[in-house]
């Protein structure tokens, strides 16, 4: 085993060594990395990066134009605290893409502690603007088995809300245009019926 890392560890020292110091300072921030076509102004698709980000344990997001478009790497959104991550397996916030071909931002914590959850946040294009479409949560207890699932359309105002036990409870509220840049940060949006 000693001996299959040290080889490892030789063999990633002159690739380490061919990056300029612009590609070392940011590759190893890299979380998550999808291409898809997000925006209806631009040529091709878009490249979402999911970063470590300037805060400890957050996660920021940075949307670039991709080729073949001719501004190609120029940001069209950065979104710094949108995520939650964690420093081991089972903790680091990733992205993913919809069913429906849109981009999740997905965090949470599967790795320790009695409480599992997940957080999804699902993004899309309206009027131009990339705006959160879906919030879903869902958590357990290692313990008990207790476990509670909610899904928000923030679009349509939906939350419908599971639990565990059987019981299923749907509220119908005002549909919600919450820009992506403006739900980072420290303040959480959690509706209250998601809550335990």
């Amino acid at each position: 085993m000693r001996t299959a890392l040290a080889l490892l560890l030789m063999m990633a020292a002159p690739a380490a060594a061919e990056l300029t110091p612009d590609e070392a300072a940011v590759l190893p921030r890299i979380l998550s990395v999808q291409v898809l076509d997000m925006v209806a102004v631009t040529i091709g698709e878009e490249r979402a990066i999911l970063m470590a980000g300037t805060d400890p344990d957050m996660a920021d997001l940075v949307i670039v134009t991709g080729a073949p478009d001719e501004r190609a790497g120029e940001p069209l959104l950065v979104a710094r605290g949108i995520a939650w991550t964690g420093p081991m397996a089972g903790q680091v916030a990733t992205l993913e893409i919809s069913p429906a071909g849109g981009l999740q931002i997905v965090s949470g914590n599967s790795a320790i502690g009695r409480s599992a959850w997940m957080r999804r946040l699902t993004v899309a294009e309206r009027d131009g603007a990339l705006v959160v479409a879906g919030f879903t949560q869902e958590g357990y207890d290692r313990i008990d088995g207790s476990s509670l699932r909610c899904d928000w359309n923030l679009l349509s105002g939906r939350i419908i809300v599971e639990r565990g036990d059987g019981t299923r409870r749907e509220e119908i509220g005002a549909p919600s245009r919450i820009a992506l840049r403006k739900w980072a940060g420290p303040e959480d949006r959690t509706p209250d019926v998601c809550r335990d």
